[in-house]
């Protein structure tokens, strides 16, 4: 076959979809660091990429990185949840096109923000449901509703119910790791007040994923939020056979070691400053 038949064929595939071109290095990876994160705290696998001049562009190096791994992750009958979250929408976005027809993917928290927004929980389940070629399943309510009962009927309809038995049996879950500030994703869309957010962290909260908080032995806290907040548990959580935390910085030190330490994260995916932070605390704390 010559080669401007093979040419001609690629850029119609590349028109179509089927294939895509991208420059990718070893670079994009620190697997030194990725090693000793995973001997250290116990993880089964680890992404790590350097640390960029800005937090943008390390945001759009770890986003290109863990859409990678997510990629591997997709096997037919795979069921996906995700989460809401800048980062996790970034990465979501870099994930390359599939074909397949049997992967589900789910939404972890009902939606976050009054109005839809490229980082809201649906979003990103409509994104990558797209991108891997699969079905898209939402939790059409809010991520807190107002009072227990209001919550406890919702979990009852047939729409929730779906998708909250779906979460048993997902292979993958996609997540981002709250810190205790009010401007995480958690506090800025307003479904917690500040007094809420004051008690937590009295009570000794240091991290949350889909609105479950839990303290810095990665003990779960209860609280009156529970019965009115719309997501996983972080018991389900741990139940999922891959559980991909995608998270970097200095404020989400304690949050990350702490959804490590209480078996939510299972596969991390951060920077290689966090991730030499997260040596050195566990280096002073023993």
């Amino acid at each position: 076959m010559s080669a401007a038949t093979v040419s001609r064929y690629l850029q119609k595939a590349s028109a179509l979809g089927f294939v895509e071109t991208r420059v990718v290095s070893s670079a994009y990876r620190d697997f030194e660091t990725e090693a000793k994160l995973v001997n250290v705290f116990g993880l089964t696998d680890a992404c790590i990429v350097p640390t960029m001049t800005t937090p943008f562009e390390t945001e759009q190096r770890l986003a290109q990185s863990a859409a990678r791994v997510i990629r591997g992750f997709a096997t037919p009958g795979s069921i996906f949840g995700v989460s809401n979250g800048r980062t996790v929408a970034a990465t979501v976005a870099e994930v390359q096109r599939g074909r397949s027809t049997d992967i589900d993917v789910i939404t972890l928290i009902g939606g976050v923000a009054r109005a839809e927004t490229a980082s809201g929980t649906s979003e990103v389940c409509r994104v990558l449901a797209e991108k891997l070629g699969g079905k898209a399943w939402m939790l059409p309510v809010p991520a807190v509703v107002q009072d227990a009962l209001i919550g406890q009927a919702i979990v009852r309809s047939d729409a929730v119910a779906m998708v909250l038995e779906m979460m048993q049996r997902q292979s993958v879950a996609i997540f981002g790791i709250g810190a205790m500030l009010a401007g995480s994703s958690t506090f800025q869309h307003g479904l917690f007040d500040e007094a809420h957010m004051a008690d937590l962290v009295e009570r000794g909260a240091v991290g949350s994923i889909c609105a479950r908080f839990f303290n810095a032995q990665g003990n779960i806290l209860q609280s009156d939020l529970d019965d009115r907040t719309i997501s996983i548990s972080l018991n389900q959580l741990r139940q999922t056979p891959i559980r991909l935390g995608i998270a970097f910085g200095r404020d989400k030190i304690a949050a990350i070691s702490a959804g490590i330490a209480g078996g939510y994260i299972s596969h991390l995916a951060t920077d290689s400053e966090t991730a030499e932070q997260l040596l050195a605390s566990r280096r002073q704390a023993h």
